[in-house]
């Protein structure tokens, strides 16, 4: 066994689970195309936004697909993709009204990536997301 593999033993003594984290499911759109999730460790200070309610954070998932992801509340996420559907500008989370907006032509979405006010009169793609307990593999 090479020294980068690691036994189930070795991977039982050394895994660690380093709290909740967020599932990220982009589903396929092509029957040869696989489906992609990302796993957000929330611990991680790059993601501090998303530990409060209001927060958020852009993610690129490994095709290069870029979105942005809200914390609603506690327990509820929404995640749209980041390209606004009107020019393709980036989009923002506004947390106190619990929407999407599109800051350079005022376009606002709601949770669902459903357009409120235009110009976009296209929704967002919206993918799943869902916690999880995040393992690190790494021994501290």
């Amino acid at each position: 066994m090479s020294e980068d593999c690691v036994n189930r033993r070795g991977f039982v003594g050394s895994a660690t689970v380093i709290g909740t984290g967020l599932v990220i499911t982009r589903a396929a759109t092509a029957a040869e195309e696989k489906p992609q999730t990302l796993t957000v460790p929330l611990a991680n200070p790059d993601f501090e936004d998303l530990r409060k309610p209001g927060g958020s954070a852009e993610l690129t998932f490994e095709d290069g697909t870029e979105v942005l992801v809200a914390r609603v509340d506690v327990d509820q996420w929404a995640v749209v993709s980041l390209e606004c559907t009107h020019q393709k500008c980036d989009i923002e989370y506004d947390g106190k009204k619990k929407q999407f907006v599109c800051p350079c032509h005022n376009s606002v979405f709601d949770l669902e990536g459903k357009p409120l006010t235009g110009p976009a009169t296209k929704p967002l793609k919206c993918y799943q997301a869902g916690t999880a307990v995040v393992v690190s593999t790494k021994a501290k």
